[in-house]
């Protein structure tokens, strides 16, 4: 067993930790309900927000055991802490850290362990928030996605207590401080007869040289008639102790301080005013905590802007004024398309500069929105509710999407970004703010799924967001059960047409609804976290193919797998592909891997460190779609490829369009140039056949030559 090494600024972070003042406290709801969200979601059965004290980790919320803390030496979560970066690990029992660990070989048996670093104001590691499993298993990119959310969630919600705390504190201090008592004449002006020996202190005034000086003037401008309004009302009812709302008081620096404010009034024989023993009490402190609190509650402090629980609370506002005035109003959801790219190959504190950038953005160019607001990771929200018609929301939809795709300026970088936009118009009606907020969302969905930059709600597109949820199930369950099947399409040499490999290809045969397309299944996947397992599935079928194909003395060539996003920021990518080609016996160069370009932004060291390796193996490695991404020369040059694919998209425009050549032909004279196989696919016409040809493109795949098939239509199989 290896106990995690102490971090060289421990008494700084066991401090930080101290301050926070949550060790041994009791059980909190809200953070109980979110390790219970994260063993539903992750399908886990331990989860914990773990606080890391001096010799011991104490768990603030525990779901799955019945202990609340352990010795500090055995922890998991100190390794994480030591780190500050996430700690993965896949099976204790195979880690030589962990193998011999008490909470391994004993109770409660862990295999499985992830955790995210749960980080103070001060960005010192408090503790880890993670999840834990009795058997072995991976995690996705998009489930360790989905726990740096929760953490960062968490550590709202542990700032949130601390200010509340903290405010709670100012309020018991503020009521048994100092009060300033004043006494003012019954004039317009309320001149000062009287003002205690404190008020140097309070608000640095001598107390005699306040002394007939009219008190109106030391209200803040903007707030004296109010003040002036709110006592002639009082007078009028001919009380005798009323209390001002909260307004600024100028104090002897010029500075305006918030103050509280409780007048007694003495009443003459005759009916009149006499005076007025004011008790004056500084809320500035107050004030700014309370504000502080509420933009901790309400607002996104990577952007600024409105969260998602304002910007619901903004809708239901402007639903209730549309249902008075008889009016429309609409809803905009917009997602970044590339930016799980941009945060994993440049990492999170790029992903965040982009994210103000955005919210930038969409301000300057919104400025008829009622609220603009991130209501998720790379999703923002719009608010319109004066609006002429769907014409105009198409219109500003339109607007948005050109602001917010033209390219990021960020260390030295241009980064563009695809954004989809899902518009919802509607009448006011009676549903609730979240419900429209998701039929905004269904049209975002739809806009990805068709490829297209916006898309209005229609009814149709719930019922199709719950098919999607239904879909992922039933997926799910298709993958534990070996239901899918894998097809082939073969590639083929331009000129004489012989065999150079096939590209696998996922199919569901669905034992009810038939043969499922993968342009409904693939989405579905990639909204339930599927991909990674869908992907090394594929891998492993596809090997074992290739082996049996030159067992049965019928090799085509290479086996082309696609590579997920999820996948290739694996660390253990190198180790899942070696493995999958030593159980199934297939050589290296009989194996390709197709990354989408996307995927290639400024690709993290590591992420090429990956490739190389691979490559160094004698897998090949080959850049699917491109041209549709915006990979830059500088970083093309310096990957470990041996293959682009011209996508389809271009070739379906070859013989019509002279642009489409144009490009096609740089993309070869592109590869060439760089020592590429260049591949074209998507070629369903003998017209494309022979353009592709004339311009020097050597490799093909399509409908032209041969469609994805079952292996067994290619050879007598296994």
């Amino acid at each position: 067993m290896h106990p995690a090494p102490i971090p060289e600024d421990e008494s700084r972070r066991i401090a930080a930790l101290s301050s926070y003042e949550l060790l041994d406290t009791a059980a909190d709801a809200v953070l109980d309900g979110l390790t219970r969200t994260i063993c539903d979601h992750l399908q886990v059965p331990i989860s914990t927000i773990t606080l890391v004290d001096r010799h011991r980790q104490w768990f603030k919320s525990v779901q799955g055991m019945s202990t609340c803390e352990t010795a500090r030496e055995v922890s998991f979560c100190g390794h994480a802490v030591y780190h500050e970066a996430p700690l993965i690990v896949e099976d204790a029992r195979r880690d030589e850290r962990f193998r011999d660990n008490p909470l391994v070989t004993g109770p409660p048996h862990i295999r499985f362990y992830a955790g995210v670093p749960l980080r103070g104001a001060h960005g010192l590691a408090l503790g880890v928030v993670c999840a834990q499993h009795t058997e072995p298993r991976t995690l996705t990119a998009a489930e360790l996605g989905f726990l740096h959310d929760m953490a960062a969630v968490a550590a709202e919600l542990i700032e949130l207590r601390r200010a509340e705390r903290l405010l709670e504190r100012q309020r018991q201090l503020f009521a048994a401080g100092p009060t300033v008592i004043l006494r003012w004449g019954g004039g317009p002006d309320w001149p000062v007869q009287y003002a205690s020996a404190n008020l140097a202190e309070v608000f640095g005034y001598r107390p005699e040289s306040l002394l007939g000086r009219p008190y109106r003037e030391l209200i803040h401008p903007e707030e004296r008639q109010r003040v002036g309004e709110e006592l002639a009302a009082q007078l009028e009812q001919g009380v005798r102790r009323y209390e001002h709302a909260p307004y600024r008081f100028r104090g002897a620096d010029g500075a305006y301080r918030w103050v509280h404010d409780v007048r007694l009034i003495e009443w003459g024989e005759r009916g009149e005013v006499e005076a007025l023993y004011g008790y004056l009490n500084d809320l500035t402190e107050r004030v700014a905590l309370e504000d502080q609190v509420h933009r901790q509650r309400f607002y996104d402090p990577r952007t600024g802007l409105p969260n998602r629980a304002l910007f619901e609370e903004r809708l239901e506002q402007a639903m209730a004024e549309a249902r008075r005035q008889g009016r429309a109003l609409a809803v905009l959801a917009l997602d970044l398309r590339d930016f799980r790219a941009v945060n994993d190959s440049l990492g999170h504190l790029t992903g965040n500069e982009v994210l103000r950038q955005v919210g930038q953005r969409l301000r300057a160019h919104c400025p008829e929105a009622d609220s603009v607001a991130r209501l998720s990771g790379d999703e923002f929200g719009i608010l319109v509710s004066q609006l002429s018609g769907a014409g105009e929301a198409a219109a500003l939809a339109e607007r948005i999407a050109d602001a917010v795709e033209a390219p990021y300026e960020i260390q030295g970088m241009a980064l563009p970004l695809n954004v989809r936009v899902g518009v919802h118009v509607c009448a006011a009606t009676d549903c609730p703010a979240e419900a429209l907020l998701e039929q905004a969302d269904s049209a975002m969905y739809e806009a990805k799924r068709e490829g297209v930059r916006c898309r209005f709600f229609s009814p149709e597109l719930t019922e199709r967001a719950r098919e999607q949820v239904v879909l992922a199930g039933e997926l799910r369950h298709a993958l534990a059960e070996g239901q899918l099947a894998v097809h082939y399409q073969p590639q083929v040499e331009l000129r004489g047409g012989a065999g150079v490999g096939v590209e696998a290809l996922a199919r569901w045969p669905h034992p009810e609804r038939g043969w499922i397309s993968p342009a409904s299944f693939i989405p579905a996947a990639e909204q339930a976290g599927l991909v990674d397992w869908l992907g090394a599935w594929v891998l492993e079928q596809a090997c074992a193919q290739g082996r049996a194909w030159l067992d049965a003395g019928r090799p085509l060539g290479r086996v082309a797998v696609n590579v997920a996003a999820p996948q290739l920021h694996n660390p253990e990518l190198g180790e899942q592909v070696a493995a999958a080609l030593a159980r199934t016996g297939l050589p290296p160069a009989y194996l390709e891997l197709e990354i989408t370009e996307s995927l290639m932004v400024s690709p993290h060291a590591a992420v090429v460190e990956r490739l190389e390796a691979l490559r160094r193996r004698g897998v090949r490695i080959a850049v699917d779609d491109f041209g549709t991404g915006y990979s830059a020369l500088s970083y093309l040059k310096d990957l470990p490829i041996d293959r682009l694919k011209i996508d389809r998209s271009f070739v379906g425009g070859l013989a019509e369009q002279e642009r489409m050549r144009a490009i096609t032909r740089a993309i070869i004279a592109l590869g060439r140039s760089l020592g590429y196989e260049v591949l074209a696919e998507g070629i369903e016409t003998e017209r494309e056949h022979q353009i592709l040809l004339a311009e020097g493109c050597r490799y093909g795949q399509g409908f032209r030559f041969a469609r994805p098939m079952p292996p067994q239509a290619l050879s007598p199989g296994p």
